[in-house]
């Protein structure tokens, strides 16, 4: 009998105002969040998966309110930086940010593709190496690979412009070693599953705002927040799909 699948929720783009009251893209993040994490509190689930844009202006009482509605989540929280965020902050609010966690026959690895406070994503040599390294040395037979800014363009010429700039390097790594089976992004405030030599490509709807599919400009959807599920089997299958709130 096949071992149970470990299953990672993932949820990404918060935007966490300073203050609690405040709306962002016409909306109460705050809630929105509340109302995303109640569609998966109650699951059976191993960790959460957060990808980054926590704090819409790196507050640090944004990330203490997410902090502590983490607080009634009973499965450990892997949380990676975007470009709205404060780095140092979030190190200094959550103890510490992980870089590499095994999970079972998989490893999950967190890169922080942030370029100052520049919109687009770029790794630097030291996420490169801690990349290759990790894919090189981990006795995992399967890696799950996570980070901010999408490795791909899909298809909207504004947000195309605002993705990995070093992409090239990035696949070079990737396309070295068999264990990668998926990627993991966030950024983009929309649904995105695609596959790219046999590596499965996938980025989440954002806890707040969503952004129009396939739009030259920035254009808003009228589809609700929501969330990612993985199930990462023990033969490499992954399973996964997409949930929002009405």
């Amino acid at each position: 009998m096949m071992n149970k699948p470990i299953k990672i929720i993932h949820i990404t783009d918060l935007h966490l105002a300073d203050h609690a009251e405040d709306q962002l893209f016409g909306m109460d993040c705050d809630e929105s969040l509340k109302h995303v994490i109640t569609l998966f509190r109650d699951d059976d689930y191993d960790a959460l998966l957060i990808t980054g844009d926590i704090a819409h202006l790196g507050a640090r009482s944004a990330y203490e309110r997410l902090r502590l509605a983490l607080s009634e989540i009973a499965v450990p929280v892997y949380l990676l930086p975007g470009n709205h965020d404060d780095v140092t902050v979030m190190n200094d609010v959550f103890g510490g940010l992980e870089k590499h966690v095994m999970l079972g026959d998989w490893q999950l690895i967190l890169l922080d593709s942030n370029e100052g406070n520049r919109h687009f994503g770029q790794l630097s040599d030291d996420e490169l190496n801690h990349l290759e390294g990790r894919l090189q040395e981990s006795h995992a037979k399967y890696s799950l690979v996570a980070l901010h800014h999408p490795p791909v363009e899909i298809a909207s010429a504004w947000m195309d412009a605002m993705q990995l700039k070093n992409k090239e390097a990035f696949f070079a790594i990737i396309e070295r070693y068999s264990s990668p089976q998926a990627i993991v992004w966030g950024h983009i405030h929309q649904e995105f599953d695609q596959q790219r030599q046999g590596v499965r490509l996938l980025s989440s709807p954002s806890t707040c705002s969503q952004f129009l599919p396939r739009s030259e400009q920035h254009q808003k959807d009228i589809l609700g927040p929501g969330y990612r599920w993985l199930e990462l089997h023990t033969n490499g299958r992954i399973d996964t799909g997409v949930v929002r709130v009405d």
